[in-house]
């Protein structure tokens, strides 16, 4: 009997579009499965399942949302409370990794390289603008990169050339919650910076797939870059050295496992001066016809149903070790 799998998609972000593409494309994938069978399960933009009793046919679901909501740990609590098994990364990581600040602050506890950042709350003591300006100055100068740590896509993101367009910047982050980061540029519209990505996928022991080198047609990566197909130009493998691209593997991995992902994740990077650094840890890749992350693992040989059904299946062996925790637990009486 197949096992029954519902994808959710669409969602209350403004990545609601994005995630329905991926979804439609994972349960088109699926369709050709012989051992799953896929139900869409679409939510509305103000958060409203169409099949608010979904989960009671569900014997997995496949995540395909993106952004707040379906990224940041929100869907996955959802799933654990229901005790239903599902894609990617569980609470805790996607929490961690929805959030570019809190990210950043993991990986550079546990030694990994990080892109140079100052980070800001709206009510510190460092709003003043000329306060910033100076802190910019001295850490890596301008032009410079403004955004929120709460968004994907590149929403929320502004290039700041000069001290005229900070204000600008800062309000935009601004407007998607009370925190804001400035970042070093790192590519200088891809004269003196590389950007690149590399999929991860596995569990306990995950393995890197190969590297992809994206250069846009414009001056940054953007929602339009990302999104529109011939905006960008993708190079797999990258075009580095062999050095260089098992090192970048290698940063990726231990990025993945320092802030406790599980599945499947891209880990987006820039190298400059021979130096890499991690940008961001992204556990719920697109499955669009422009994403990286598919493009990465046909690379490797993995076919796009091949793909999908792997992360489910290693989305079963997270919830069985899950499982054996609880278990545990329940194992102890109460003090009560």
């Amino acid at each position: 009997m197949l096992k029954k799998v519902m994808v959710l998609m669409g969602g209350p972000s403004f990545e609601h579009e994005v995630s329905l593409t991926s979804g439609q494309a994972i349960y088109r994938a699926l369709l050709k499965s012989d051992t799953y069978e896929p139900y869409k399960v679409i939510i509305d933009k103000k958060g409203h399942f169409q099949e608010p009793e979904f989960y009671k046919k569900s014997d997995f679901v496949f995540i395909a949302l993106h952004g707040p909501f379906g990224e940041d740990g929100t869907i996955q609590g959802f799933l654990e409370a229901l005790n239903i098994p599902y894609s990617g990364a569980g609470v805790l990581a996607s929490a961690i990794a929805m959030d570019k600040e809190i990210t950043r602050r993991v990986l550079i506890a546990e030694g990994i390289p990080t892109v140079p950042t100052l980070f800001y709350h709206k009510f510190n003591s460092h709003m003043g603008l000329s306060n910033t300006k100076n802190d910019i100055e001295k850490n890596f100068g301008f032009p410079c990169v403004v955004k929120t740590p709460v968004s994907g896509s590149s929403i929320g993101v502004s290039i700041v050339d000069n001290f005229s367009g900070l204000e600008e910047g800062i309000n935009l982050a601004l407007e998607f919650g009370n925190r804001f980061m400035i970042e070093e540029y790192m590519t200088l519209e891809y004269l003196e910076g590389k950007e690149i990505e590399c999929g991860i996928l596995g569990n306990e022991n995950p393995r890197a797939l190969s590297l992809c080198e994206l250069v846009p047609k414009k001056r940054y990566y953007d929602y339009e870059a990302k999104y529109t197909e011939g905006f960008t130009d993708f190079y797999i493998p990258a075009r580095l050295p062999e050095k260089k691209i098992k090192e970048a593997q290698e940063i990726s991995i231990k990025a993945y496992q320092a802030i406790g992902s599980e599945g499947f994740a891209r880990v987006d990077m820039y190298m400059k001066k021979e130096n890499i650094f991690v940008g961001e840890i992204n556990t719920i890749p697109g499955f669009t016809p422009t994403s990286v992350f598919p493009m990465l693992a046909k690379q490797e040989g993995f076919g796009f149903t091949e793909l999908v059904e792997e992360i489910i299946k290693l989305g079963y062996e997270s919830f069985a070790r899950k499982k054996i925790f609880k278990s545990n637990f329940l194992k102890y009486p109460s003090t009560t």
